[in-house]
């Protein structure tokens, strides 16, 4: 029941502004590496607390429009622990970013007191990486689970639609529908592909499926008035 309180307490100073929001987010990370020092030392005694990592995927996102309230109290949170961690405690932050938002970031940073992070840019992925990401999870599932086998046509094929910016996430969710849906059997083919209509077409049936499941509000109408 203490722990309950205590928790509800770090969430209620959370949610408020100023340097008690801050103060309670330190504290929750101190927390977190002290249960995990006494984790780690149980085998090592000697061993050296960890040093907290905290990591935010998509960081484009912190500087949408749409976002700007919350993202810049979050910010300033991030700012005040990283400025001033809890006694013994060594914070790091991982932020990953589209490279035409690293602008925003690099600008930013410095005028909340930090130093300029650290950069490491990422190439786009090449057409043989392409099919890494498409064959090597199926290895380790057919290694792990059960057999799955890609067909190097559907390989092929893959490769050649996946293209533009969002390419990556695009070919996992069509990889997704396309397990799901024809994959029973083990064996995942340029037929069964073609048959879904390739990339578009997966995204047109979770579209047409999402309709469905919305009811008489899933019209097209409704949908454009919403976007």
């Amino acid at each position: 029941e203490i722990e309950v309180r205590r928790l509800h307490q770090r969430e209620t100073a959370l949610a408020q502004a100023g340097p008690e929001a801050a103060a309670a987010l330190g504290l929750l990370i101190a927390e977190a590496t002290a249960i995990a020092t006494t984790a780690r030392r149980a085998g090592a005694p000697d061993a050296r607390p960890p040093a907290p990592l905290i990591a935010i995927d998509q960081g484009e996102e912190l500087f949408a429009a749409e976002n700007a309230a919350e993202s810049e109290r979050f910010l300033g949170l991030l700012a005040a622990v990283l400025k001033d961690p809890p006694p013994d405690v060594d914070p790091y932050v991982l932020v990953t970013i589209r490279a035409d938002s690293v602008e925003a970031l690099l600008q930013r940073w410095p005028a909340l007191g930090l130093d300029t992070p650290e950069s490491h840019y990422l190439p786009p992925l090449s057409p043989n990486a392409y099919r890494d990401v498409i064959v090597k999870p199926a290895e380790v599932y057919a290694e792990r689970v059960r057999r799955l086998v890609v067909e190097p046509a559907l390989v092929d094929k893959l490769v050649q639609d996946a293209t533009g910016a969002d390419a990556l996430p695009l070919l996992a969710f069509t990889l997704e529908k396309l397990f799901h849906e024809f994959g029973a059997d083990g064996n995942l083919t340029a037929e069964r592909y073609e048959t879904m209509g390739g990339i578009g077409g997966s995204i047109d049936r979770a579209l047409a499926e999402a309709q469905r499941q919305a009811g008489g509000s899933g019209t097209a109408e409704h949908l454009r008035r919403l976007l």
